[in-house]
């Protein structure tokens, strides 16, 4: 019941100053529920229900807007029942709130966050696992993405969200299927997560997210407005599809090839037609991933003198085991800025 209650109580929090409507509660917590083995019902939720207002940080509240905390003694403090029934909603209160999206010492610092700062980490905090685009947020602020960036900057310098370097490609309206990878409008982007949910991420530094929209809505600024609610609150898009691409494979591929080769060097021709790096996708791939490789101090590129060649040639003279090429990609490079 102790986890349920912890489950219930971040769900709460996760809905901001709103909060969540009591009917809403119970759908949210299923699959909760279903983990521990308890069956939803009567008994369970009056049990949840009486933990929950005991905590002190939740209120119940009634009517629309910032509403009204209900009086003491009202019925629907024992009775989620007819809290469900007067279309009462659980509210956490500011400090906990506060501390749900890591402002935990606000009170002591020197400085304020500003009002796009707060509500920018309330956008993130409510997309919860599923991140939020900075593009998207750009669009909902109307700020220019070089200005936004120091907004998305200072939040990650105070390690209260964490940026992950992202990409959506968004397929134009009606484009066949033969033609859908030449009909793509891509942004290149960062995905932005609240600290407490970016440590299940597990991403590392050659892993990128990629976001595909079903299609592209339109050129203007409006391409990504079906992400947010009229009421301005962010909501996730569900159509969306998101995987995480790993370059790791691809670099340790075109790697073994150069350990294989003779001279530890091969023409970028060569590589590209063996790996099968074809057409205008196959040419993009190659240029992210030899950046990558080149970033890194795996390889050199360079033109041959006597056949008028492009060439590659690795920086090691060792086989570059799994294990060791994670390791080199582990350290930090800064040579190079997103």
């Amino acid at each position: 019941m102790d986890e349920l209650v912890s489950v219930a109580l971040e769900e709460v929090c996760a809905r901001l100053a709103p909060g969540i409507p009591v009917v809403d509660l119970w759908p949210a917590l299923r699959g909760t529920l279903d983990a521990t083995g308890l069956p939803l019902g009567p008994a369970v939720k009056r049990a949840l229900w009486a933990r929950i207002l005991a905590l002190r940080v939740v209120n119940l509240v009634e009517g629309d807007g910032d509403g009204v905390p209900i009086s003491a003694g009202d019925p629907a403090e024992k009775d989620f029942e007819e809290a469900e029934r007067r279309g009462m909603r659980l509210v956490a209160s500011a400090g906990i709130r506060d501390n749900f999206l890591g402002l935990y010492e606000r009170r002591f610092a020197k400085s304020e966050l500003s009002a796009v700062q707060k509500a920018t980490l309330e956008c993130v905090a409510a997309s919860r696992t599923s991140g939020v685009p900075q593009s998207e947020l750009c669009k909902k602020f109307r700020m220019k993405g070089n200005n936004f960036h120091f907004i998305a900057k200072s939040l990650e310098s105070q390690r209260l969200i964490v940026r992950q370097s992202t990409i959506i490609k968004m397929k134009d309206h009606g484009a066949e299927r033969e033609d859908a990878s030449q009909n793509k409008h891509i942004i290149n982007t960062n995905s932005l997560y609240l600290s407490r949910y970016a440590k299940d991420l597990n991403m590392t530094s050659q892993q990128r997210i990629e976001i595909t929209k079903p299609e592209l809505l339109g050129s203007n600024e409006e391409a990504n407005v079906d992400a947010f609610r009229v009421d301005g609150a962010f909501d996730v898009n569900s159509k969306n599809d998101i995987s995480i691409h790993d370059y790791l494979p691809a670099m340790k591929a075109i790697c073994d090839k150069l350990e294989e080769a003779s001279g530890k060097a091969l023409v970028v021709s060569d590589i590209k037609v063996d790996l099968d790096y074809r057409m205008a996708y196959g040419h993009r791939a190659w240029r992210n991933v030899l950046h990558r490789l080149i970033d890194a101090r795996l390889v050199e590129i360079f033109d041959a003198e006597d056949d008028d060649k492009v060439m590659l040639i690795s920086c090691y003279l060792m086989p570059l085991s799994n294990t060791f090429l994670e390791f080199i990609l582990s350290v930090p490079n800064t040579s190079r800025q997103d």
